[in-house]
């Protein structure tokens, strides 16, 4: 579905976001040496689609919402047909969200001008 309405935008290994790039969010969270320590967590966790579900989920994604109406619908119609077919009618879409934790620094240790 995404190679046909939305080419480009298909995730693979190449197009992790950048919230789980955990190296360079890390980097950025200490630049400026305005936090301590941080650490990451990452959790897992899935949800159970419907075709229906699916549509309404999907329907939601501001890049799905800037289609136009047809290929909008062509689009969830054609994720909804892909869940119909799977065992059960549904699938799993599985997700990972990455949390980021610090202790931000007294102030009186930050740098001058901060």
């Amino acid at each position: 579905m995404y190679r046909r309405w939305l080419p480009g935008q298909g995730r693979g290994p190449a197009g992790v976001p950048a919230p789980l790039r955990v190296a360079e969010r890390m980097a950025e969270l200490r630049a400026g040496d305005w936090f301590g320590p941080v650490q990451v967590e990452m959790i897992r966790w899935e949800h159970q689609l419907t075709p229906h579900g699916a549509r309404g989920l999907w329907g939601t994604f501001p890049n799905v919402r800037e289609l136009s109406t047809d290929q909008r619908e062509a689009f969830l119609d054609g994720v909804a047909e892909v869940i119909a077919r799977q065992p059960g009618a549904t699938a799993i879409d599985h997700y990972v969200t990455a949390l980021y934790t610090a202790p931000r620094r007294d102030s009186s240790a930050l740098p001058a001008g901060s």
